[in-house]
């Protein structure tokens, strides 16, 4: 698993081909993990008599600058799995749980245009 999280990280810049649901919930569920370790960490600091919003800013928003090109290159990949334009992606995240919604849903089977269908390689 961590082997999958570090390739779909070093695909920052990759935005063709297609990107099934596996590579697509392992990337999201290793970011939500580590999101969830650094609010516990920021919060124990905040105990400490140290301001939670300085420990937020400080630790969070620095990892998911660090982690937005890969994710933003995932969703498009994932767009491609389901035959739809990258472009669909400035929409959806106006949507509500669209992007949650768009890892559910099995993509195309057998080649599309945007690529070979990455459950068969």
């Amino acid at each position: 698993m961590l082997a999958s999280y570090l390739r779909t990280l070093s695909k920052f810049k990759d935005y063709r081909g297609r990107a099934c649901r596996t590579e697509f919930w392992i990337f999201m569920g290793f970011n939500f993990a580590v999101l969830v370790v650094l609010i516990g960490i920021s919060f124990i600091l905040a105990m400490q008599n140290s301001d939670t919003a300085v420990n937020i800013v400080l630790l969070i928003i620095p990892f998911y600058l660090i982690m937005l090109p890969s994710e933003i290159a995932l969703h498009v990949r994932r767009l491609h799995d389901l035959n739809q334009s990258g472009w669909l992606l400035i929409v959806l995240y106006l949507i509500p749980y669209a992007i949650m919604i768009m890892g559910c849903i099995a993509g195309n089977e057998g080649e599309n245009r945007f690529g070979p269908d990455p459950t068969e390689s």
